[in-house]
C-alpha cells in the first residue's frame, strides 16, 4: 500500500488559495497579520505585512475593498514572499545557569536536589542539573525549525 499526500508539494500560497477558495474556517489571528503561530511568547504579527505610513503610496486595500490603515497589518494570505512566513516568530533565547550560591552550590543544584528545577518543572532524580535545566527551558519555548541563531 502506498500513501500519497499532495499537500507535501504545496507552498504557502497554494494552501492559502485552497483555504480561501473553499471558504474553510481558519484562526482569526491570520487576518491580523500573523503568518506562523507558535506559543504566545514567540508569535508576533509578520513585519512584512505592516502597512507603513507612506503619503505617496495608495491606501492598502484588501480584495474586498476594505482599506487597511497605516500601523495595521495585512492578512497572512497577502504575504508575497513564502520565505518570510516565519518572520513574525521571536527567536529562542539561550538558557543561562543560575548564579553560584556563596556556599558553593548553585540555585539549580539546590532545586534539583529538592526534585524541581528553577523553572518550576519537576526534575527526574536521575537527570543531571544541566540536562534538567535544558529540558525545562525547552518545554517553555517553542523553537522555529531552521533557526540556528539565538539572541
Amino acid at each position: 500500500m502506498m500513501r500519497v499526500s499532495p499537500l507535501l508539494e504545496w507552498d504557502y500560497h497554494h494552501i492559502w488559495r485552497f483555504l480561501r477558495e473553499a471558504k474553510l474556517p481558519y484562526c482569526s489571528l491570520y487576518d491580523q497579520g500573523y503568518t506562523s503561530l507558535g506559543s504566545v511568547s514567540t508569535s508576533r504579527p509578520n513585519p512584512s505585512l505592516l502597512v507603513r505610513n507612506d503619503p505617496e503610496a495608495a491606501p492598502a486595500r484588501l480584495p474586498d475593498g476594505t482599506v487597511v490603515k497605516p500601523g495595521e497589518y495585512l492578512p497572512a494570505y497577502l504575504l508575497d514572499n513564502n520565505s518570510l512566513e516565519r518572520a513574525g516568530r521571536v527567536r529562542r533565547r539561550k538558557h543561562r545557569e543560575a548564579p553560584a550560591d556563596p556556599r558553593g552550590s548553585t540555585a539549580a543544584s539546590a532545586a534539583s536536589a529538592a526534585g524541581r528545577s528553577t523553572d518550576g518543572i519537576a526534575v527526574p532524580q536521575s537527570t543531571s542539573v544541566g540536562q534538567a535545566d535544558s529540558q525545562a527551558s525547552n518545554k517553555n519555548v517553542e523553537t522555529v525549525p531552521g533557526d540556528t541563531e539565538t539572541e
